[in-house]
């Protein structure tokens, strides 16, 4: 997620990571503190 700074990055990012997961090859989680997303891991 460091590379995620713009709407497009983010675009990028959730796409990639449903892409991910529909090949079986992993998955992205969020971590969330206090509500709010803290980081991911994946």
């Amino acid at each position: 997620m460091d590379d995620v700074k713009t709407v497009e990055d983010t675009e990028r990012f959730v796409r990639d990571a449903m892409q991910q997961y529909a090949d079986n090859n992993g998955l992205q989680v969020g971590i969330y503190y206090e509500g709010k997303l803290a980081g991911v891991i994946g």
